[in-house]
């Protein structure tokens, strides 16, 4: 059994004003501020747990050209998993034939964001759909275990490849980071949030705060790093989770010495749980928070949810004011 995952083939469509829409950080959340929008290195962290976490040999392929994805098929695989989002579809029906051409009888397995397409039809999916054995929508771990006969709920562990942010687009200032998963999914349901429905609007744990922190550890003795990403999409939620996981980092001499800290992802509502000191003595150093608008009344109820007895100029600025970054992003729609 030899199985292949891999993200999308070479090159990428650009937005129409060029920029590249593989840069999440510099072309989106930082972008058009001039030396301070932020290139990162980011790797394909759902492809790399899954092959982790699976019993047969398993090759990843991050940003392959079309030749290197053809040279890969040709040596035989029987599966192949392809994660997208929306804007790489064409990309991804490409692979698809490709595979059909070359080894028509490996099993394709579709999965990530970009499979929200086969439930609100376009017209233009059917022809990928025709050509996918299987198509993923939430945890793709458990998926693929339950798909190779194996425990979908045994322990999941994370050696995920480290990622960098890139300060003044100065490559020697480099600074390399981990990036950890503590939970998938969400569970506020907005209907713009295609991370939400994939995994069916509920949020499932896939690490214990001890699991969380020991992973840290692990990589702090293997690494002179000092800082992490925790990709959760709203990870202050659970504040017991977060209080029993902050104590772990701040009592360990390791963490301290190394002053370790971490970003992560919340909404107003689950930040608004919290004395912003507690944030900071429990190791956190950045947030992202969706901001769908400062107009509060005129949002429709899944959104004032979020903002719901919080005052989100005031929380921003707490945090600020407490040495916490704020990354704000924003949901827009234009009109055709």
């Amino acid at each position: 059994m030899r199985i292949l995952l891999s993200s999308p083939i070479k090159p990428y469509p650009s937005f129409k004003d060029g920029r590249d829409n593989l840069h999440f950080n510099y072309a989106n959340t930082t972008y058009g501020q001039d030396i301070f929008s932020i290139p990162t290195r980011m790797h394909s962290h759902g492809l790399h747990l899954i092959a982790q976490n699976i019993r047969p040999p398993v090759t990843v392929l991050e940003n392959p050209t079309e030749r290197i994805f053809t040279r890969e098929i040709q040596s035989g695989y029987d599966i192949v998993g392809i994660t997208f989002v929306l804007p790489f579809f064409s990309k991804v029906l490409e692979m698809a034939r490709i595979v059909r051409a070359h080894s028509p009888r490996t099993r394709i397995v579709l999965g990530g964001p970009g499979v929200q397409c086969f439930s609100h039809a376009t017209g233009k999916e059917a022809d990928l759909l025709a050509m996918a054995d299987d198509v993923c929508r939430g945890d793709g771990i458990a998926f693929m275990r339950r798909m190779l006969g194996e425990d979908a709920d045994a322990p999941i562990r994370q050696d995920l490849p480290l990622g960098a942010v890139i300060p003044l687009r100065f490559k020697f200032l480099q600074q390399e980071s981990i990036t950890l998963i503590s939970a998938l999914g969400c569970t506020n349901s907005c209907e713009f949030c295609a991370a939400s429905a994939f995994f069916g609007h509920r949020r499932t744990q896939i690490a214990t705060p001890r699991e969380l922190y020991e992973t840290i550890l692990r990589y702090l003795r293997k690494y002179q790093i000092n800082s992490a990403r925790i990709l959760d999409d709203n990870f202050l939620v659970d504040k017991s989770y977060v209080r029993e996981f902050g104590e772990l980092i701040r009592n360990d001499s390791l963490c301290q010495q190394r002053g370790f800290t971490y970003s992560t992802f919340a909404n107003f509502t689950a930040i608004s749980q919290y004395d912003v000191v507690d944030l900071v003595r429990w190791g956190i150093s950045g947030i992202l928070i969706g901001i769908e608008s400062k107009f509060v009344e005129s949002l429709p109820s899944y959104v004032r949810r979020k903002l719901q007895g919080t005052n989100a100029i005031r929380t921003i600025q707490n945090l600020l004011d407490n040495g916490i970054f704020v990354e704000g992003s924003l949901i827009e729609q234009k009109p055709n």
